[in-house]
């Protein structure tokens, strides 16, 4: 059925496609097409569908860039491009993609709410990003319409949890193929003008891979500053901002990585002949930084428990205890009796007592020593003492005998 007749009005919560996708729920709107949550009840699984907006039915060149979406995701498998199931249309002839439903948030919501992200974050966001746009190229496929709404951080078991994903590939361009009919509609230009890089900004018939390597480093520099290098509101003005004004270095930006800071520069070269070649080589790059600091960012986490640690006091078979419920009583009051001003007032009472034996055994001592010296002078001295000596035998003796 040819574009632009059906006949159906919007599509509603509940609504039937395709004979088996219930739809659930709208995930997203976007300038030609809305995103919807469905379940297939043959499978009992969830999806995403996009579907072309009515007001693009008659539009011969917003069909075929729907379709090409289709056709181009569908063929490109990476772990960070969202993966495209199947491309079909409704009964009435309404058109639409069937896709892998994410589960996170996108990076302008992201942003949004945080304002902007961590030199580590962006350095191991942006290196898949950058991996995957190096097979698309690889492909013969450039995107030229990359930006935060167009970045999906999908939560994940591996990548520490968030696995980013590149969405809608409408706007991409196959290398060597003429691009003239795809660049306006409606009257609207093709991309989003504030991550264009200077060649699109030109309008240049032939623009190539590094045109997305300009927009990535658009896109960690709003990462890294939460600003936007160039960002005149006249349309007219942004290009010849683009084209021929310096930004704000973003290594000006508090906390950014002076490695990461030489690489966005490196993509936000005016003259492409200068700028990073590939998205390979960014993609190695960023990979880099990303070890680096994630390295010295586990190594600051386990720095302070070890000195914390060590820090603790020296005592051994008693701490376990105390941690369990049933002694922490006892564990308070002997924390409570073991203060340090009772056990120094403890050491310096037995201080005192062991002072005062020392000194009383000393005294005693001496003064035993001095009376046997006496003693002993006394007996070898005195005649008395001889005298009761000798004498008592014979006294005995005159008790025994009292007749003599």
């Amino acid at each position: 059925m040819r574009p632009g007749a059906w006949t159906l009005g919007a599509v509603q919560i509940g609504d039937k496609i395709a004979g088996r996708y219930r739809l659930l729920r709208r995930l997203a709107n976007g300038g030609m097409g809305e995103v919807w949550a469905a379940s297939n009840e043959l499978t009992n699984r969830d999806f995403a569908i996009k579907f072309l907006l009515k007001e693009f039915a008659s539009n011969d060149e917003a069909y075929n860039r729907f379709v090409r979406e289709a056709e181009t995701t569908g063929k490109l498998q990476h772990p960070s491009i969202v993966d495209v199931f199947d491309v079909a249309q409704t009964v009435d002839g309404r058109p639409f993609i069937v896709m892998e439903l994410l589960v996170g948030e996108g990076l302008n919501d992201r942003l949004t709410r945080e304002g902007r992200l961590s030199s580590l974050q962006v350095a191991a966001y942006f290196s898949q990003i950058a991996m995957a746009l190096d097979l698309a190229h690889r492909a013969g496929v450039i995107h030229r319409d990359l930006s935060s709404s167009n970045i999906f951080l999908a939560r994940a078991r591996e990548h520490n949890g968030v696995c980013p994903k590149i969405l809608d590939f409408g706007v991409s361009k196959h290398l060597g193929a003429s691009d003239r009919s795809f660049q306006t509609c409606h009257g609207a230009v093709l991309g989003n003008p504030l991550y264009m890089s200077p060649e699109q900004a030109r309008g240049a018939e032939q623009v190539d891979a590094r045109t997305d390597v300009w927009s990535m480093g658009v896109l960690m520099y709003q990462c890294l500053t939460g600003a936007l290098p160039f960002s005149s509101r006249n349309y007219n003005a942004l290009m010849v901002e683009i084209m021929t004004q310096a930004h704000r270095p973003v290594s000006e930006a508090p906390g950014v990585d002076r490695a990461l800071a030489v690489i966005v520069e490196g993509c936000l070269v005016k003259d492409r002949e200068h700028r990073i070649a590939s998205a390979s080589e960014l993609a190695e790059r960023l990979a880099g930084v990303a070890r680096r600091l994630g390295r010295a960012e586990d190594a600051s986490m386990e720095g302070p428990r070890r000195r914390s640690t060590d820090r603790l006091p020296p005592i051994r078979g008693v701490v376990g205890a105390f941690e369990r419920p049933s002694n922490a009583q006892l564990g308070r009051a002997r924390a409570k009796s073991m203060s340090p001003r009772r056990v120094a007032s403890f050491a310096g009472l037995v201080g005192l007592l062991v002072g005062a034996a020392g000194v009383y055994a000393l005294v005693t001592w001496r003064s035993g020593g001095e009376d046997a010296a006496v003693r002993d002078s006394t007996s070898a001295t005195s005649p008395r003492s001889a005298e009761t000596k000798s004498g008592s035998a014979p006294v005995a003796q005159r008790t025994k005998n009292p007749a003599r």
